[in-house]
């Protein structure tokens, strides 16, 4: 009677410390969860308040209805307008371009490449050009491609709009290409399949009804793509400079397009260390990154919206929006395509607005005949294999120029690669490196736990909703705003610097960043859990686990791979980041590498360049550095999608080649392979027990023994009966 009370005084005492640990597990994660909402809504509110000094000194009325554009004067006038309508010029510029190639590169990749090794190969190099920091794009930008615009546009300088808006539609191919291929991925092929018994091709199968059902995905990916655009700083900066928006506006569109007026970030990061600059125009800055900031939320409500359930069926505008978007987006294509057309085939019926009799004559010949039908397939595979050269021949460009002219720039004698003192490439890569370290160590167990609020805890349908807005409004925010925030708060406020609250340091560009990755970390991990089937959470409360035990022993194992992806990628956007660290980690570094002085990252240490008098050096500076860059880049890319899907086999494999190697360190040599040899079958070698007696070999011990260079496995048997076990393993 006293052990059954016993065990039921145990049982109970099990069960209260799991629902204690359960409580207080639910707390932890729904705190981190609250923390990062107000992450959110303090970075807003902290954006308004520093803007009022802004509103303060140029006055509202300045600041939006004013025609003039002059930051040192305070009372002339420093519309926002302008710049903004640069920034719109450029990132619709670069849609325009982007949208066609990236949508048709997707649909070449998806449907014209049959063997799925390649197309995986095609994928991972999508993701690898989308890896690359976009101060690599500005460099190629300035060097390669700029000529080349300049020379077929007859402009005078590779410094123009024209430039900035190709080098960004290269920036965005690979966004749209990524998320064209997701919405792709989620599409029930059979789609295809029901057109082609139905009596179309495959080709139309592909656009008529394929597409047809994948074209709100794809503007959500054209919408996002349009909001990477508005967002990018630092790119933009190295080519625009200019910001004489008043001597160039009333010139005409060509002159605009000819020009190097700067976007409403460019605006931002290049006077915000400005000599002549106080607290007025800090404020001003402010106000520009509020309108900034409300543009991409603009967008990303937009995105929020459109994906929402039955909106298609419900608002009228939305099938508006589509087929507005698609006719500005396919307006070129489509004209090509008809001019295409009637040179080819001309039907025998003629069609006139006055005379339709023939309508039903020509909707049957278009329809009957094969010609047409190969026709369509013809110039639709054209220009999908046109998108999709131009889109690798890109990438070849830009990564044929990083390795060619990085490999010069390292074997020259004045390569800082391997150096590191003050402002060195070496001492930028030990930075980098510090960087990632402490956002990873902070930024992991932070998204994690928010992550896991979401998916495991976050029952409630408002809260979560409220939530997700939040991290992914977060995720869109440019990082420049980040920089500004990281810039008041980390240095100013808490001066987490050397030099107290005038300084910049790797710890606060550390912070930054980490506020920066914190949404994406997040939303990987978070699809990550929610990949694990449910039916291993019902089974482990089935059995008495609760709660907080199945996530931790069941869920985030089942999750490992998609964690370690999530780590990855996130280390890939820590390198390509700039616009934060030029504001809190600075453009120099400190003789001495700590956590509080200031440093150059690698990205960062090819913005600082511009700034260098001697252009052959910040030639050679920023190539170097660019190539280390993208070697890491690829390296991340590799390990996230070559290796980490295959990890538990790699992980076999290491373990397997270590106990070989352990066993071959340990294994007694037998240097008379005659002797034993009739004894040896496969990778086994079968001693008798008088014979490990005589040769001092402890059975137990003794498992392998190492014969010329192989290792064999020894298999002890009896004296009597070794014949009959070779004979009976030999057949």
């Amino acid at each position: 009677m006293s052990i059954l009370n016993l065990n039921s005084q145990q049982t109970k005492k099990i069960i209260f410390n799991k629902k204690i640990k359960d409580k207080l597990a639910k707390t932890l994660v729904i705190s981190f969860a609250w923390l990062f909402s107000i992450c959110f809504i303090g970075l807003v509110v902290f954006i308004i308040i520093r803007s009022i000094p802004g509103f303060e000194a140029y006055g509202l009325k300045n600041i939006f209805w004013s025609k003039n554009f002059n930051l040192a004067d305070y009372a002339a006038g420093s519309s926002v307008w302008f710049p903004l309508a640069i920034t719109l010029l450029v990132s619709f510029g670069a849609i325009i371009i982007a949208a066609p190639i990236g949508i048709k590169t997707a649909t070449f990749i998806k449907f014209r490449i049959k063997n799925k090794r390649l197309q995986k190969f095609f994928r991972v190099t999508i993701l690898a050009l989308a890896g690359i920091p976009s101060v690599i794009f500005g460099l190629f930008a300035i060097q390669s491609l700029g000529p080349a615009i300049s020379f077929v546009f007859h402009i005078d300088t590779v410094q123009n709009i024209t430039t900035s808006m190709f080098m960004l539609a290269f920036i965005i191919i690979p966004t749209i290409i990524s998320l064209t291929l997701s919405t792709y991925d989620g599409i029930d092929m059979r789609l295809i399949e029901n057109g082609i018994g139905m009596g179309s091709s495959y080709t139309r199968s592909i656009y008529k009804i394929f597409k047809k059902e994948a074209r709100g995905g794809i503007i959500i990916a054209i919408i996002i793509a349009l909001g990477r655009a508005i967002g990018e700083t630092m790119a933009i900066s190295m080519i625009l400079s200019d910001q004489g928006y008043q001597n160039i506006f009333g010139t005409g569109f060509l002159q605009i397009m000819h020009s190097a007026l700067r976007p409403l970030g460019a605006v931002i990061s290049a006077n915000m260390f400005a000599e002549n600059g106080g607290e007025g125009l800090r404020g001003l800055l402010y106000v520009y990154g509020i309108v900034l900031f409300v543009a991409i939320m603009i967008l990303n409500g937009l995105v929020t919206y459109l994906t929402r359930k039955r909106s298609k069926k419900t608002y009228a505008w939305f099938i508006k929006l589509e087929k507005s978007l698609a006719y500005i987006v396919c307006f070129i294509p489509d004209q090509l395509k008809i001019l295409y057309e009637k040179i080819t085939h001309r039907s025998q019926y003629k069609l006139h607005v006055n005379n339709l009799d023939n309508l039903n004559n020509y909707i049957t010949d278009r329809i009957q005949n094969r010609k047409l039908k190969r026709l369509y397939t013809i110039h639709k595979l054209f220009f999908e294999s046109l998108a999709f050269m131009v889109a690798f021949a890109f990438l070849a460009w830009i990564s044929l120029d990083i390795l060619v002219n990085g490999i010069k720039a390292i074997n020259l004698p004045t390569s800082t690669v391997v150096a590191y003192t003050k402002n060195t490439t070496g001492q930028a890569t030990i930075n980098t490196l510090i960087i990632i370290i402490v956002a990873i160590l902070i930024g992991l167990p932070f998204s994690l736990f928010v992550a896991i609020y979401i998916n495991e805890y976050a029952k409630n349908k408002w809260p979560k909703k409220v939530l997700l807005f939040f991290i992914d409004s977060f995720g869109s925010t440019p990082s420049i705003i980040f920089g500004m925030f990281g810039l008041v708060i980390f240095i100013e406020i808490f001066g987490f610097t050397s030099m107290g609250n005038i300084g910049k340091s790797l710890l606060a560009g550390a912070l930054t960043i980490t506020l920066v990755v914190l949404p994406t970390f997040t939303r990987s991990i978070q699809q990550s859990l929610k990949a694990v089937p449910m039916s291993i959470r019902e089974n482990a409360y089935g059995l008495g686990c609760s709660k907080w035990e199945t996530i931790v022993k069941l869920v985030l194992p089942q999750a490992k791979k998609g964690i370690i992806s999530a780590i990855v990628l996130t280390i890939g956007r820590i390198v390509a980041e700039t616009a934060p660290l030029y504001l809190t980690a600075g453009l120099s570094s400190a003789q001495s590498i700590t956590i509080l002085n200031p440093g150059q990252t690698l990205t960062t240490r090819i913005y600082a360049q511009l700034y260098e008098n001697n252009t052959n050096i910040a030639h050679n500076v920023m190539y170097e550095s660019a190539f280390i860059t993208l070697w890491l880049v690829i390296a991340l890319i590799i390990i996230a999608h070559v290796i980490v899907p295959y990890f538990e086999f790699i992980k076999h494999d290491i373990k397997k080649w270590f106990k070989i190697l352990k066993n071959y360190l340990r294994a007694p040599y037998m240097r008379d392979i005659k002797v034993f040899k009739p004894q040896i079958y496969q990778k086994h070698l079968y001693l008798t027990h008088n014979q490990a007696k005589i040769m001092g070999y402890n059975e137990s011990v003794n498992k392998v023994a190492k014969i010329g260079l192989k290792l064999y496995e020894i298999r002890y048997v009896d004296d009597e009966q070794i014949q009959k076990e070779l004979l009976k393993v030999r057949g």
